[in-house]
């Protein structure tokens, strides 16, 4: 985690780096040279404390006794909030005199209150211990910085049970946040490194619920009118990575299909909150960030694409006519297509790539690297209140959308696609913007284009499935015969190209729909 002390509160980013990695860490030159004064070693034993039905945790509450020499210190943690990496919560610590908490410790009156409760006085009780070896060395950053790492090497036990820990922690002593992430870069240049999402209270806490990660859409996003469309953009961006790093966990560890395709989701979104801002936030650094953006997304693309075909255009060409042979050689094709694609997008996550992205990603946000110190106009933009620039950016949107409108009923397939996208742009934008406007006539507008960009995605899963079936054909399985796999294909095209017939009159009627609804915005 990656940290920042801020009086009572902790910001942090941890890095995962693998055990074997860090001895070569810890003999790199550039490291060596950057390092003010000498490291120093210790050992850390904590045992964190909850009751039998993890009252503290599911308030995202911790509390931990740890002993570091012969002192023992309480420390209770509560109410994080993760941003592109960085955790920032409350921390209150304290000396103990026994091995046993306070519940009495001085904290704020949420948690005080929580602490006080008969059912957590009587039910605490050791939940799981770590037992942990800590370098900590000061560096100098570029720039003039001070940045404190510490390297953990231990274990968290509970019982019989264990989990390896090898990570690394930056704290800014003094400095931008940004530097931060430069350094975090410089460190996966030495060896891969990957953001830790997880803290070792959370990883314990999995422990005992075994419970495996899971897919969850977007947040809800809250700005405040009184906002500047620089911070409002901020939020934005941070949301957008947020909810991809949510979702890498549970494709990574638990193989869940609906992972990667929230990853895609996240990037769509981010990829359109620098779209739709247009010159607002262009610079070189944008620029690098979307073309990274893209990278990903065409990396997890396939395993999706193969997902949608698999799961939904094939099965229901397979309960429509039967389980043919034929059919069932192309869903097996597909299948083992499908399972290549996982481990192509699975090693593109895990890559340094990927931890280079989110550290850039992570930069660019924290010093609002799409400033441009030398352009006046500008900044005045980026000064201007939120709501000045989401009208805009909106009316824009809708605009573009309905000229494809207008003409609904005369689209040909590129004009289809590109009123998807539009539709899909508008989406986001207004659910970025929502929180600005009255709850209901948003709700309202953005619903009847959820409904309007639901449909046109379900007519354009035939280009998805066409491009696959491409793909299998030019590179069959082995064992398949290319006779019954050209039927499949003629049977699936067919069969699509009939819905998408009876379905495109629905889609007009949504669209007009759609108009009918007041804008919100204006």
């Amino acid at each position: 985690m990656l940290g920042v002390r801020v009086d009572d509160r902790e910001i942090e980013l941890k890095l995962q780096i693998a055990a074997e990695d860090m001895p070569r860490l810890r003999r790199n030159p550039a490291l060596r040279a950057m390092t003010d004064g000498r490291p120093t070693t210790r050992r850390l034993r904590s045992v964190y404390f909850d009751t039998p039905k993890l009252r503290l945790w599911k308030k995202r509450v911790t509390l931990r006794l740890r002993q570091i020499g012969k002192r023992r210190v309480q420390t209770i943690k509560a109410n994080g909030v993760g941003r592109v990496g960085v955790t920032d919560r409350s921390e209150w610590e304290q000396d103990v005199s026994e091995d046993r908490p306070d519940l009495n410790a001085a904290c704020e009156p949420p948690v005080a209150e929580l602490l006080r409760k008969p059912k957590v006085r009587r039910g605490i009780a050791p939940a799981f211990e770590t037992d942990i070896r800590r370098t900590t060395r000061l560096l100098k950053a570029p720039g003039g910085g001070r940045i404190e790492l510490a390297i953990d090497v231990g274990e968290i036990r509970r019982g019989d049970s264990w989990l390896s820990v090898s990570e690394a922690e930056l704290e800014l002593k003094r400095g931008r946040p940004g530097q931060l992430y430069d350094v975090a870069r410089m460190l996966n240049d030495v060896v891969p490194v990957r953001i830790g999402t997880a803290s070792k209270a959370e990883r314990g806490f999995s422990m005992l619920t075994g419970q495996p990660p899971r897919p969850s859409r977007a947040s809800p996003l809250i700005l405040d009118p009184a906002m500047r469309a620089d911070d409002a953009f901020h939020d934005v961006v941070c949301a957008c990575v947020d909810h991809l790093m949510r979702n890498e966990a549970p494709f990574v560890q638990a193989r869940d299909p609906d992972g990667v395709h929230q990853m895609r989701v996240a990037l769509r979104r981010l990829r359109t909150a620098c779209g739709v801002s247009g010159d607002l936030v262009a610079s070189p650094e944008t620029e690098a960030i979307g073309d990274e953006a893209r990278w990903l997304s065409g990396a997890l693309g396939l395993a999706r694409d193969l997902d949608v075909f698999v799961d939904g255009i094939l099965a229901g060409v397979l309960a429509a006519k039967g389980k043919d042979r034929r059919l069932l050689a192309l869903r097996d094709a597909a299948a083992e297509l499908r399972e290549t694609s996982r481990r192509e997008a699975l090693n593109a996550i895990r890559s340094p790539r990927y931890t280079a992205f989110l550290l850039r990603l992570g930069a660019w946000a924290a010093d609002r690297r799409w400033r441009r110190a030398d352009d006046p106009d500008q900044q005045a933009a980026l000064a201007a209140p939120v709501t000045e620039a989401a009208r805009r950016i909106l009316e824009r949107r809708y605009h573009k959308l309905a000229r494809l409108g207008r003409r609904i009923e005369d689209l040909d397939e590129a004009d289809r696609h590109r009123l998807r996208i539009g539709a899909k742009k508008l989406r986001y934008a207004g659910e970025f913007f929502a929180s600005l406007y009255p709850k209901k006539p948003t709700t309202a507008f953005l619903s009847q284009l959820a409904a309007l960009q639901d449909s046109l995605g379900a007519l354009s899963d035939g280009v998805v499935a066409r491009t696959v079936m491409e793909r299998i054909v030019a590179h069959p399985p082995a064992n398949s015969r290319e006779k019954d796999l050209l039927w499949a294909v003629g049977m699936v095209t067919g069969w699509h190209d009939r819905q998408v017939n009876k379905k495109w009159s629905k889609v007009a009627r949504q669209w007009q729909g759609l108009r009918k609804q007041p804008k919100f915005w204006r």
